[in-house]
């Protein structure tokens, strides 16, 4: 589905709507720039990164600061939240290094 205005018509017509949760990174810039003027976008990163059969930091990082970069383009507010976990490969670590790299992006962004 490409992103365009037009799927955010829907959204407005609830004016007590203060969370988007997208369903991908797709039309990321437009979504946080429609967002920036509704409400606070609600971010979840594809869960695969701490799921994968090989833990690479340095990708889940990569984009958590596309996301994050995006929404301060807009001065969009920004929420991260990561579910849908089904499998962290028996590395629990996983998710603390995880939420590490948020924190650092967020805290350089």
């Amino acid at each position: 589905m490409q992103v365009t205005i037009d799927n955010f018509v829907y959204i407005c017509q609830f004016p007590m709507e203060r969370k988007i949760l997208p369903l991908n990174l797709n039309g990321i810039h437009l979504m946080t720039k429609v967002m920036s003027f509704l409400s606070s976008y609600a971010d979840k990163p594809a869960p695969a990164f701490v799921a994968a059969p090989t833990w690479n930091p340095e990708t889940a990082r990569k984009d958590l600061e596309i996301r994050l970069h995006a929404a301060q383009k807009y001065n969009c507010p920004m929420e991260f939240t990561l579910k849908d976990i089904s499998t962290i490969c028996y590395q629990p670590q996983r998710l603390t290094e995880w939420s590490q790299i948020m924190r650092e992006v967020i805290g350089s962004g």
